[in-house]
């Protein structure tokens, strides 16, 4: 399993941001975007600043979207693809006690599906927040 994402988030100390993600699976080598629909299938976001503890870790629940992006980057929102999360998408609504202070943090995807059984995706998501002015 693998996430669609930005190279890198920047934000401010305080925000809100919106993190969008498109997940795939990648055990077939055309990588279709994974199902986020079938029953007892959820996805959060786990975030922690770099160098903080583990029990540190904010836990944000994702919210599906409907939708899937092709090959050239354009979403595609027709047919089955109308159901949130059947393209792989959902979106993690962060709030201002998310990033607290300026640093650099990590975000993990977590898929769960049902009777404790999860997955986390391996690369994690760079996100590097700065003061407010």
């Amino acid at each position: 399993m693998s996430v669609l994402k930005q190279d890198i988030i920047r934000t401010v100390v305080g925000s809100s941001p919106d993190i969008y993600l498109s997940l795939t699976d990648n055990s077939t080598p055309d990588r279709p975007p994974l199902d986020l629909t079938l029953p007892d299938r959820s996805v959060s976001l786990r975030v922690r600043k770099v160098s903080s503890p583990p029990e540190s870790v904010v836990a944000i629940n994702c919210t599906l979207l409907p939708g899937q992006f092709d090959a050239r980057g354009c979403l595609n929102i027709s047919g089955v693809l109308s159901t949130p999360g059947k393209g792989g998408r959902a979106v993690a609504p962060c709030t201002p006690s998310t990033f607290p202070t300026a640093g650099v943090y990590h975000a993990e995807v977590v898929v769960s599906y049902g009777a404790g059984k999860t997955v986390s995706v391996y690369e994690t998501i760079r996100i590097e927040v700065r003061e407010s002015l």
